[in-house]
């Protein structure tokens, strides 16, 4: 009797927290805690019908075998069940292995692709930043389709500029930009982006350590390398994301993690699973954060974006926190991105220039923000660094 209770128990709890999940899932929780690795693309949000729907099927499938697996194990010793248990924890484990072989024969690491992604074609692995630009290259690299070429210049600082020999002068007045392939202009001319832009119309000297794919936490670490080298810091302009709450919890690179009230720089994960694809692919491709996972993100990126304030201002520079996002222009209460800017910002005194980008005004195919978006950036940030 109490083998049949629990077989059938088991059964209707896993397939009632199935349909629950489906009920409760619903367009605010995708908001919340599906974070795209590149949130200024339009959100797929008919992608949670697909999830609700699988959840819904897969909980009614649950409650009605309820009843039969209570019977089959009532009609079983203690033995055979047990032996049924093994056997299907067995195949479980063949299947999981299965699928590592799998994923480690189609998911080649980055640098091992024949197309690796923008940061890795102009960069290389850091032991501090996780990756940085590779210095005093040129590399043109075919975009939008392979209907353009376009010139990334990255001078002997590892910054993007003009052109390779193009270094930073440590006694000019200097705006400084971080963030990641917003700020690096990805798919532009260096010409064509805002950091270019805000320094020509301002008559500053740029210093861009932006570099594609960077979380928060790389973004400021490059900034407190930096701004010890420079004399004049006029301002700091810091890109941020929704998308970087995702990345800033990401473990197979170096992080900062919160020691009580302390960021600590700590090592990408070395246990003895961290190297398993199915893993990586669960704990940090996986556009997803769990309440608890998405909490500690939030602790983290707060302290980040503070102390990012903090040295700035201590060396005399303004501060601006630049926040686009996609969409028609509207308040920030109608931005799903509110709840985040509230607690990172608001509740910081920390400000912050929100910037809605109109969705055609993406590079096709790609979804960064083209030159006129890039534009509607720079005249954004003239105007706050004016004032």
């Amino acid at each position: 009797m109490l083998r049949k209770v629990i077989a059938g128990s088991a059964a209707a709890l896993c397939g009632g927290a199935l349909l629950a999940f489906s009920v409760g899932a619903d367009r605010a929780w995708f908001e919340r805690h599906v974070l795209l690795p590149y949130d200024y693309l339009p959100k797929p949000i008919s992608s949670i019908w697909y999830v609700r729907g699988a959840a819904a099927a897969l909980g009614a499938l649950f409650l009605a075998v309820a009843p039969g697996l209570s019977r089959w194990a009532a009609a079983r010793s203690g033995k055979e069940i047990a032996a049924t248990c093994a056997r299907v924890g067995l195949a479980l484990v063949l299947a999981l292995c299965a699928a590592e072989l799998v994923l480690r024969r189609l998911h080649l690491i980055e640098l091992e692709k024949q197309n690796p992604r923008l940061e890795f074609r102009l960069g290389s692995l850091d032991d501090r930043f996780g990756w940085s630009f590779i210095p005093s290259r040129t590399t043109v690299l075919k975009v939008w389709r392979g209907t353009r070429d376009i010139h990334y210049a990255i001078n002997s600082w590892s910054n993007r500029a003009r052109t390779q020999d193009d270094d930073p002068d440590p006694a000019r007045p200097s705006l400084v930009f971080a963030g990641e392939s917003i700020v690096t202009g990805h798919g532009l001319e260096y010409d064509e982006t805002f950091p270019a832009l805000v320094g020509a119309q301002l008559g500053l000297q740029v210093v861009n350590l932006a570099v594609g794919g960077y979380g928060s936490d790389q973004a400021y670490l490059r900034l407190a390398d930096t701004l010890p080298r420079l004399a004049h810091p006029v301002a700091v302009v810091t890109l941020f994301h929704a998308a970087q709450l995702y990345r800033n919890v990401q473990d197979y690179r170096p992080r900062l993690v919160l020691h009580g009230e302390a960021l600590e720089l700590e090592p990408a994960a070395d246990g003895p699973f961290s190297h398993l694809r199915l893993r990586n692919l669960f704990f940090n491709e996986l556009p997803f954060l769990g309440e608890s996972t998405l909490q500690r993100s939030l602790a983290v990126t707060a302290k980040v974006l503070r102390k990012t304030a903090e040295i700035s201002r201590a060396r005399g520079a303004a501060v601006v926190f630049l926040v686009p996002t996609v969409g028609v222009q509207r308040s920030v209460e109608e931005h799903p991105e509110a709840p985040f800017l509230h607690r990172l910002f608001d509740a910081q005194g920390l400000h912050y220039l929100l910037l809605d980008i109109p969705p055609e005004r993406g590079i096709p195919n790609d979804g960064h923000p083209d030159a006129i978006a890039q534009q509607q950036i720079a005249t954004a940030l003239v105007s706050a660094l004016s004032h």
